[in-house]
């Protein structure tokens, strides 16, 4: 297994012996075996480049001996050795998802603390089969349905899992092999778990019926992995065209989604999904499809980790957190000068001299000052024709330019020193507007990361 475990690092991380490793170790055989294997990787420099990172949950009476054990491997090697120790509280309580983020919260502290690159856990053959079995059982993306990788980046931390050729069977033979010292899991008997559940009674009657079935599963799951990969480019080069990306909204246009066949609406929307660092099942990926093909102008579903699905007329998007609250703010730009205007992390105000990259930009002129940049308000109206004979109050203009009433109300407009509205930023110009570039007259431009930008002259 030692030369097999050292291909694997040739093979997957460049300049193996030159990296930092923090390895996930629980006190259990997968765990332990792990570490030994590294300790003999590294031989006399292990202290160098491995890092033992455990978690003490503290809800089993054995919490303490795997604590010690894995403490006096550790000493006898001179290996880093850091701990975490969990407390559960009314607020939090030990649930699988909670302790899955407090143990790779912990993860990532020890790697920034030592600098390390590759986070190494002990995930085995038989791991990979029980986790393909339950999310083919209930249902996944194309990524999920491929199971764990050898690496992968998570967060900014690349994860490695050397074991996943090896099953479990090898793995005690490996510590017999080695006199490697290791606690059994007492909790890994029950049956409360579903993952236990699987391995106690799904997995050993598919070992019966195929006693390679770990391998052929764990090879179609490579397949899959192999399939995904070389769609990738086509997906990223979709999604670019497509979507649009803030940290907390993804946007996207109906009627161009729509065009593309309908295995790759599912392919697009599983990939943004990852990125949105949320899962669905399938059921609600053909639920979202179901909505973004309907003729209601207005709908929501709500998605996992404080996602929601929103189509508002014409325009689709994903979005994280409450509603946001609108101050009742003005912004008085005094006199003609450079100045920034951030109103949040995703919209930008800049008036400034020359020529901008902003989809949305127009010329104000010294007589325009002050310009108030505010909310708009009831009874606003913008002059639609050349001469500026012809309005409409603003309020309507939303209405038929179906602009969602949630959205209505962060929509800034500018008004200049006569009270005119000049613009509803984002959208569209008042008229008569020119466009001729003059030296040294200021240009207003506005950028929304959020929001797509309909301009309309």
């Amino acid at each position: 297994m030692q030369h097999q475990f050292a291909s694997l690092f040739r093979k997957r991380v460049p300049e193996y012996t030159h990296q930092k490793y923090v390895l996930a170790v629980s006190g259990g055989v997968d765990s332990m075996v792990l570490l030994n294997a590294m300790a003999l990787l590294f031989e006399d420099h292990a202290k160098d480049h491995i890092v033992v990172a455990h978690v003490n949950y503290g809800l089993r009476a054995q919490s303490m001996d795997e604590e010690q054990l894995v403490r006096r491997f550790c000493k006898s090697r001179q290996i880093p050795f850091e701990i975490k120790n969990f407390k559960e509280t009314k607020e939090e309580k030990a649930s699988e998802s909670i302790l899955r983020n407090f143990r790779y919260e912990f993860f990532e502290e020890v790697l920034k603390k030592h600098q390390a690159h590759y986070l190494v856990v002990a995930h085995h053959q038989d791991d990979q089969l029980e986790t393909i079995l339950m999310k083919w059982s209930r249902g996944s993306t194309l990524e999920g349905l491929s199971g764990m990788k050898e690496i992968r980046q998570v967060k900014g931390m690349t994860i490695l899992r050397p074991f996943l050729s090896l099953n479990k069977k090898e793995l005690y033979q490996e510590a017999e092999t080695h006199q490697v010292p290791y606690l059994e899991d007492e909790s890994n008997e029950s049956d409360n778990y579903t993952r236990n559940r699987y391995r106690h009674h799904v997995v050993p009657f598919l070992k019966e019926e195929n006693p390679n079935a770990g391998s052929h599963f764990q090879k179609s799951a490579q397949m899959i992995a192999d399939a995904v990969a070389c769609l990738m480019p086509i997906l990223e080069e979709k999604q670019e065209l497509l979507f649009q990306k803030g940290k907390k909204r993804v946007l996207f246009h109906r009627e161009a989604f729509l065009k593309e066949p309908v295995e790759m609406q599912r392919l697009l929307l599983q990939q943004v999904l990852i990125q949105m660092d949320t899962t669905i099942s399938v059921v609600q990926m053909e639920q979202i499809l179901e909505k973004i093909g309907s003729n209601k102008a207005q709908l929501t579903l709500d998605l996992s980790n404080g996602w929601k699905f929103k189509k508002r007329y014409e325009e689709c998007l994903f979005e994280k957190g409450r509603p946001r609250v609108v101050p009742n703010i003005e912004y008085v730009l005094s006199k003609p000068e450079d100045t920034l205007i951030r109103p949040n992390e995703d919209e930008q105000i800049l008036l400034t001299t020359g020529k901008t990259s902003s989809e949305f930009a127009f010329p104000v002129n010294k007589e325009d000052f002050p310009l108030t940049i505010r909310h708009a308000k009831a009874g606003d109206k913008i002059a639609l024709n050349a001469e500026g004979t012809k309005h409409q109050k603003i309020s309507r203009w939303f209405i038929n330019s179906k602009i969602p009433l949630e959205e209505r109300k962060q929509i800034w407009v500018v008004e200049d020193a006569g009270k005119k509205i000049r613009a509803i930023l984002g959208y569209r110009y008042a008229h008569p507007l020119s466009f001729e570039e003059e030296t040294g007259k200021m240009i207003l431009s506005y950028e929304n990361k959020t929001r797509c930008t309909h301009v309309k002259k």
